[in-house]
């Protein structure tokens, strides 16, 4: 079976056999009936697909973390950052600033993880496998800090000594929620707009769009090639976002590939790697939001009332992160 037009079955294949491994074995009567489609529609060939089992059902890896531990600063929030160590990543608490990038060498007093959702649904255990974190750790004692200038620190300089101002962009440049907008971003939450004020796909068009001005002083191809690099470059040197490295492969992928794959083969083949590298990855609400919504884009390419359609479709999403919706959200 030709994979053009085809990739979004394994995609869901992969989808749903991570559900059922790890949300409910209820989901693999579901996965079953899939299987069956897909052997009387495409023939018994489609049987390869169960040799996916093994690697969606690996067993959870532990990792033993030593107290004292280099790394460096990935991502920083308002209490606690996240350090990318020889362990992989972990959760740091403090009330020390440090800047991005920064390699340090800390102290760490571990915390227990838990396992048990909170009243909205949430599952530390879950949100942490599903975004590579190993540990959660209080930072007891520095003992070294080298700080190293990069392009990110060279954007924050440019931004405004007001402190809401500087805020907003830190949000909508670097993807960093801080304090001083708390009220606003609850705000925007009760109104279902948060997720507009996320760094997402959407940046990645924009910013693709006013680079293309350069296009009237330098030949298309040189051109596009000069963009890519710019929006890699700044895509990978700020703090990791699901939606924006979404939108940089299929940007990058697509344009390699557009004479033999269409736009929802390549989006599924992002699915594909993402699942088999790490099934956890459906607990992140990143992950399935950015998915989901581009998958509509697509889907909806055609069709009238398209914004509004996109719109109803994120509603169960957005639920799952609030509980409630407002009805007045798409018009604002």
């Amino acid at each position: 079976m030709p994979l053009r037009y085809h990739l979004v079955y394994y995609a869901v294949f992969v989808l749903l056999l991570s559900v059922a491994y790890l949300v409910h074995p209820l989901f693999y009567i579901f996965l079953l009936a899939y299987l069956i489609y897909l052997v009387k529609r495409f023939g018994r060939k489609m049987l390869f697909l169960l040799f996916l089992l093994p690697i969606i059902l690996r067993p959870a890896t532990s990792t033993e973390v030593s107290s004292i531990v280099s790394g460096k600063v990935k991502d920083i929030r308002d209490n606690y950052v996240i350090l990318n160590t020889d362990y992989g990543k972990i959760k740091a608490y403090t009330d020390h600033t440090f800047q991005y990038n920064d390699e340090v060498l800390v102290k760490l007093n571990f915390l227990e993880i838990n396992h048990r959702k909170d009243p909205i649904g949430y599952d530390e255990y879950h949100s942490f496998k599903a975004n590579n974190i190993v540990a959660k750790a209080k930072i007891t004692h520095i003992t070294s800090v080298s700080s190293h200038p990069s392009f990110y620190q060279l954007l924050e300089k440019q931004f405004s000594s007001s402190k809401s101002i500087k805020s907003y962009q830190k949000l909508f440049i670097l993807g960093i929620k801080d304090e001083a907008i708390k009220e606003d971003y609850s705000l925007l939450t009760s109104l279902s707009l948060v997720h507009m004020f996320a760094l997402s796909g959407m940046h990645i068009h924009l910013l693709y769009k006013c680079l293309s001005l350069i296009k009237s002083f330098i030949r298309d191809d040189i051109a596009d090639i000069i963009i890519k690099v710019l929006i890699g470059f700044y895509v990978f040197s700020i703090p990791y976002n699901i939606s924006l490295y979404r939108a940089f492969y299929m940007l990058v992928i697509y344009d390699l590939v557009k004479e033999k794959f269409n736009q929802l083969d390549v989006l599924s083949f992002l699915v594909l790697v993402n699942v088999i590298k790490n099934p956890y990855i459906i607990f992140s609400i990143s992950f399935v939001f950015s998915y989901f919504i581009y998958f509509l884009v697509i889907m909806t390419k055609h069709f009238p009332y398209r914004s509004f359609l996109i719109y109803l479709g994120g509603i169960p999403i957005v639920l799952s992160l609030t509980l409630s919706i407002n009805i007045f959200s798409h018009l604002f």
